[in-house]
């Protein structure tokens, strides 16, 4: 019995320790930090307003900064939006996530909700920031993993930054529970709000499933005709059918078209 016991101990400290090793760091508003004055461990920024929420999670309705070691071990920027709102209405508006000096996700008008996961790479730098305007964006998590749970993955040519015609992208769509069907469209920010993005003509992908249990998906594409866009404004979005998972996965293209 003893024995039984400290291999059960055993097994669950194992756990324990791979799951606390799968993310690197974690906001999701228990031990929310914040200054206005700089910091080197809370979030940060002149008049800041940022709080956390009642059910989990944390609201935020301006800038702010937090310095955040980055690893390309925990290549994996994840978050999920659960809904923004308009600070005043018939305004601009805007949201994004800068890392380093670079823009990696966000566009002009509400945030649209739904779980996003960008492939950081090497990151020059260490400040994470948040630039909102005129909106209050509400999140209920925010982290740097190893690989996420559910989420879309944009495979570029190897070396690639900027994409066009002959170039081969593969979306390969990871579940963490089984969807019965799916569907999948591009979109695209130019400065006035997301639209569609067309890939030789639509801006619907059809991913087929690649396994049995239903939980993994892909397509690829070779690109004909395209748009132009900027590196990381070309977002793709899933929403799952017949799944638990009842909230749209969003993935970056992090490259840009160009004719």
């Amino acid at each position: 019995m003893k024995k039984l016991t400290a291999i059960t101990l055993f097994a669950l400290m194992t756990f324990c320790c791979f799951a606390e090793q799968a993310v690197l760091w974690c906001e999701d508003g228990k031990d929310l930090q914040l200054s206005e004055k700089y910091s080197k461990t809370a979030w940060f920024n002149k008049e800041i307003a940022m709080s956390a929420l009642p059910d989990g999670g944390f609201t935020i309705s301006s800038s702010a900064s937090k310095f955040v070691k980055f690893s390309e071990e925990y290549p994996w920027l994840c978050f999920e939006i659960i809904d923004s709102e308009l600070v005043t209405f018939g305004k601009y508006s805007s949201w994004g996530i800068h890392v380093g000096k670079e823009r990696k996700v966000g566009n002009v008008r509400p945030a649209a909700p739904g779980i996003y996961a960008v492939n950081l790479g090497k990151v020059d730098g260490n400040l994470l920031k948040f630039y909102i305007y005129n909106l209050k964006v509400n999140f209920r998590y925010l982290k740097l993993v190893k690989v996420p749970e559910n989420y879309l993955q944009i495979i570029l040519p190897e070396g690639k930054t900027e994409l066009g015609k002959g170039d081969k992208l593969r979306f390969q769509l990871t579940l963490a529970e089984p969807c019965e069907d799916l569907s999948c469209q591009l979109f695209f920010d130019a400065g006035h709000g997301p639209k569609a993005f067309n890939l030789n003509g639509t801006n619907a992908l059809e991913l087929k499933a690649d396994n049995d249990e239903l939980t993994k998906w892909s397509t690829e594409v070779t690109i004909d005709k395209n748009g132009v866009a900027k590196t990381n404004s070309v977002t793709v979005k899933v929403t799952t059918l017949g799944s638990k998972l009842k909230t749209p996965i969003w993935g970056v293209i992090t490259a840009s078209f160009v004719q």
